[in-house]
């Protein structure tokens, strides 16, 4: 079992800043981040993208989706904001430390672990708008649920963020304690 000591929060943020901070492994949080985010925003115009492609040049075709982009910021709730942006790079850092895990297994084996398959798992569920409920629950159906819910599916959000970022940190203590992950760590190949 993970203790939430400061020692052990400080260990494990370190070993999680020592692998996100590599180019390699930073650039797969913004990726990662940056599409999850886009999950959040595009999907309610996604008919409108499709019915432009071929009709526009590539530069209105751009112009239109930073509109979206901009038209969702201005039409959403701040609370929905902050909340889709932290999970979209708490994705981001959970999937940059499971392919960092991965890379180092290929050489010597070592304990996985599972909460960070939960952590994402639970972002994906999470609606990215609240009040429109997109997300993997709309994708099933079950988008209207979250009106029945007292804050009308925030409580989602905010309980996948305690999720997602006690996943990363039972991550960081498993980097933190393997030899192979630190044998990576202090050579930099990864």
């Amino acid at each position: 079992p993970f203790l939430f000591s400061k020692m052990k929060i400080k260990e494990s943020l370190q070993s999680i800043l020592s692998v996100v901070s590599r180019l390699k492994y930073l650039a797969i949080l913004l990726v990662v981040s940056f599409i999850f985010f886009s999950f959040g925003v595009i999907p309610r115009n996604i008919s409108l993208l499709f019915s432009l492609l071929g009709k526009t040049t590539i530069l209105e075709y751009f112009n239109v989706v930073l509109s979206l982009y901009h038209g969702w910021f201005n039409e959403t709730l701040l609370v929905s904001i902050i909340i889709l942006i932290t999970i979209s790079i708490l994705v981001g850092v959970t999937i940059s430390l499971m392919v960092f895990k991965i890379n180092s297994r290929k050489k010597f084996s070592s304990s996985a672990s599972k909460s960070g398959s939960a952590g994402i798992i639970l972002g994906i569920l999470v609606p990215a708008c609240i009040p429109c409920g997109m997300g993997l629950l709309s994708l099933l159906g079950l988008s209207s649920l979250l009106f029945f819910l007292p804050y009308q599916g925030l409580e989602i959000g905010i309980v996948s963020i305690a999720f997602l970022l006690y996943s990363i940190l039972v991550m960081g203590k498993d980097i933190n304690n393997c030899r192979t992950c630190q044998v990576e760590i202090k050579a930099g190949r990864k």
